[in-house]
């Protein structure tokens, strides 16, 4: 994945430590998106694909702990998470935080900026494709142009003779023509010529040698003609010379230049290192020569001979768990499947037509790891099987996760919700509508969804499908005006509904049924979600409709308390159920709220008992005082007149 790919979302309300951090991430050549609100970050994970985010644990409405963990149900699920806080500094917190989010970093404010761009590029390093190309690479990578070929070769300081087979591959799977320049550290130079993907010629110091004493050997070349000829006294280069003089025919030439090819291909693999070069050149044609796997099997026996353990493992130490794939060649070429070095292994091809790993073919092989490191080499530079990139592999199972995610998502939702579910608002206007959907085709249409897999496909066409259903209801006047009639008949619906069952959940609170008024402003939240009924809620809670709440749960419920408006707080309800919460927590200020919710409403009858009965509990009032019978708690009533009795 390019740098430029990856997207950094960053959820800071402090807008000005959000521009610093955007403006220094930025520098990584990553895109940087900065939302102040846990709401905006919840939607835009929805509508947009991050790689990384990085929260602040203090946030207006939602902490950033929760919102991490409300990101983990979204498409983001199993993307890395950096959290960082200038408030909540212990240990305690910070290890609960990375615990509960799954976070792999968290940083105390203030924190060097060198120190984040460390670790996201530390982070992400997987994600990032390399800018230096290696030989390594190619196991899990098909090169397609000449363009990526020439940077393989260019990026190589050096290479081994042991990698000569897989220099040869990347430039005869191109077919590519040019030369191909090898030096020793003794500066003896090789060069070796490609006409289409095939090796046509091998230069060295003693390459005329090879070809003379073959054509010798074969009686291409007579003893005598060969005198015959020295004592014409040509110089340079004979070879063409002899067939231009008609001591020996074309064919010949080819037939002892072959042998020469391999008998210096088999040398090289002996050598301990050269410095490598490619230059191209279209005008060299494909004149005969060896194809890549004649050439691969000249080399084989002396590889074989060289070869070491230690290599195989420092070469696939990255990808011994990765699956093995069959490319389209190794589907369709028997020639190699049968050769020597392959018969012998009965169920490799079944095994890599399941994509087991290295590892795992080692495991159930009674076969020594040698010749199975070597048989997998051979079909690896013969180009019959590549290695997934174990990256790549799961972030195609991470898309298809998300893409299952969106889908169970928004099938239960209608065309306004969908939106809204993005980012819209809950008018869902035309503007809106237009540009939600126009960054959702761009991050998420099937025909540029990057992955092999046909359920993520499939998949993914279905939640395109209800996205695109949704927008032609918003977007076209008759289909939205009539969807919005039937919207309203259904709110209002709801509303009836709702109300009915609020009133219900307030008369059993009020007569003290927590359990039962539980189960039915639940039900009104359920189909109306306003603030009212989720103070009703609260009291619900803390009065006794759960068997138990934590002090987490505590914690969690006054933070969202704490996220309500101004004009919110106005409600008389607001006040009863913060008073029951830090009630049940043991927080004084208690009695405040209690007498918040009388000051808004006089009549608040529960509001009284419950302040009533703190003070009866804290010794504010005298066991022999008066009660008031009907504003007074029943609980303490009923203990005052035994109290009484018992004296």
């Amino acid at each position: 994945m390019k740098r430029s790919d990856i997207k950094v979302l960053i959820v800071e309300d402090d807008k000005s430590f959000g521009k610093v951090l955007k403006e220094s991430l930025s520098k990584l050549g990553m895109s940087i998106v900065v939302e102040t609100t846990p709401e905006k970050a919840l939607k835009m994970v929805r509508l947009e694909s991050f790689q990384l985010a990085i929260i602040d644990c203090m946030l207006p409405k939602m902490n950033g702990i929760d919102l991490a963990v409300e990101m983990r149900k979204t498409q983001f699920s199993q993307n890395p998470v950096v959290l960082m806080s200038g408030i909540f500094k212990e240990k305690a917190f910070e290890n609960e935080s990375l615990t509960k989010t799954g976070a792999v970093a968290f940083l105390p404010k203030p924190f060097e900026l060198a120190e984040l761009e460390t670790l996201i590029t530390k982070t992400l390093s997987g994600l990032l494709q390399s800018e230096s190309w290696s030989l390594k690479s190619l196991l899990a990578r098909r090169l397609r142009s000449i363009r990526d070929r020439m940077k393989v070769i260019e990026s190589l300081e050096s290479i081994s003779g042991l990698d000569i087979p897989m220099i040869f591959s990347i430039l005869s799977d191109a077919k590519v023509s040019g030369h191909l320049t090898l030096v020793t550290p003794e500066a003896e130079i090789y060069g070796v010529t490609f006409g289409k993907g095939s090796i046509q010629a091998f230069d060295s110091e003693k390459a005329e040698e090879i070809i003379l004493d073959q054509l010798k050997e074969k009686d291409f070349l007579s003893e005598e003609d060969w005198n015959e000829f020295q004592s014409l006294g040509e110089k340079g280069s004979v070879i063409n010379k002899l067939i231009n003089k008609g001591y020996v025919s074309p064919h010949a030439i080819q037939s002892a230049r072959a042998y020469q090819i391999r008998m210096e291909l088999s040398h090289l693999m002996s050598l301990p290192t050269f410095q490598v070069s490619f230059v191209p050149d279209s005008k060299i044609d494909d004149d005969g020569g060896l194809d890549f796997f004649e050439a691969y099997e000249a080399l084989q026996s002396e590889f074989s001979n060289h070869v070491d353990l230690p290599y195989f493992h420092s070469l696939y130490q990255e990808y011994m768990d990765a699956p093995i794939r069959l490319t389209e060649l190794g589907v369709e070429e028997q020639n190699i499947w049968s050769s020597d070095s392959l018969v012998g292994f009965s169920g490799l091809k079944e095994k890599i037509e399941q994509s087991y790993s290295l590892s795992e073919i080692l495991s159930e092989t009674s076969d020594e790891e040698l010749k199975v490191f070597e048989a997998i080499h051979l079909l690896l530079v013969n180009r019959m099987v590549l290695f997934d990139d174990l990256q790549k592999t799961k972030n195609a199972k991470a898309s298809l996760e998300r893409f299952k995610k969106l889908k169970r998502d928004l099938e239960k939702l209608d065309a306004q919700e969908i939106f809204m579910y993005f980012g819209s608002s809950e008018r869902v206007l035309e503007p809106e509508v237009e540009k939600i959907y126009s960054s959702f085709k761009e991050t998420n249409h099937p025909d540029s969804l990057r992955t092999d897999s046909n359920e993520a496909q499939e998949i993914a066409k279905e939640v395109f499908e209800l996205v695109t259903n949704a927008y032609s209801i918003l977007i076209d006047a008759s289909k939205r005006e009539s969807f919005f009639a039937k919207q309203e008949e259904r709110k209002e619906a709801l509303r009836v509904e709702a109300a009915a069952l609020y009133e219900a959940a307030l008369s059993q609170l009020r007569k003290g049924q927590a359990a039962m008024a539980l189960k039915s402003i639940n039900q009104a939240y359920a189909k109306q979600p306003t603030p009212r009924y989720f103070f009703i809620k609260v009291w619900a809670e803390m009065k006794g409709g759960s068997k138990s709440v934590t002090p987490s749960e505590l914690s969690e419920w006054l933070q969202k308390m704490d996220g309500f408006s101004v004009n919110e707080r106005k409600d008389p309800f607001y006040w009863m159920a913060l008073g029951v919460l830090k009630r049940n927590s043991e927080d004084p200020t208690a009695v405040g709220c209690f007498e918040k919710a009388l000051s808004l409403d006089s009549g608040f009858v529960e509001a009284r008992r419950e302040l009533n009965s703190i003070r009866v509990q804290s010794g504010q009032e005298k066991n022999s005082k008066p009660m008031d019978f009907l504003k007074g708690d029943i609980t303490e009533l009923v203990s005052q007149i035994f109290r009484k009795k018992s004296g």
